[in-house]
């Protein structure tokens, strides 16, 4: 496997997708589905995800359920409060959003899957 920063073709800085294939194998990560994060919100919070990791958003499998592709790539940029459960606060540059609280994302995705990354 190239581990390398290089630009390539189809490079994992260029889409979501692709940087899920490049980053999936080689770090630390944990996927759980919107609807158990808002059921928990600890089960996530309680992992050991730091300022700077990793959160994408995956899409449902169509027929089979599950996680399918990736289709958003954030960045957990703090820690805040949402109806009274600690979670993640993240940005990503679609909507120039910046501090936006993890459970609020999943309140409007319970079906997508969440991806966590982080360096072993």
């Amino acid at each position: 496997m190239n581990n390398s920063w290089a630009l390539s073709d189809p490079s994992p800085w260029i889409s979501a997708k692709e940087f899920n294939l490049y980053w999936k194998d080689i770090v630390y990560d944990v996927t759980y589905k919107g609807q158990d994060i808002l059921n928990n919100p600890s089960i996530v919070y309680n992992l050991s995800f730091y300022t700077g990791d990793v959160v994408q958003m995956l899409k449902k499998r169509f027929l089979l359920g599950g996680p399918g592709d990736a289709a958003h790539t954030m960045y957990i940029t703090g820690y805040g409060n949402h109806g009274g459960s600690m979670s993640y606060l993240l940005a990503y540059h679609s909507s120039n959003a910046v501090d936006k609280n993890l459970i609020e994302i999943c309140e409007k995705y319970p079906d997508h899957y969440f991806a966590f990354y982080a360096m072993d």
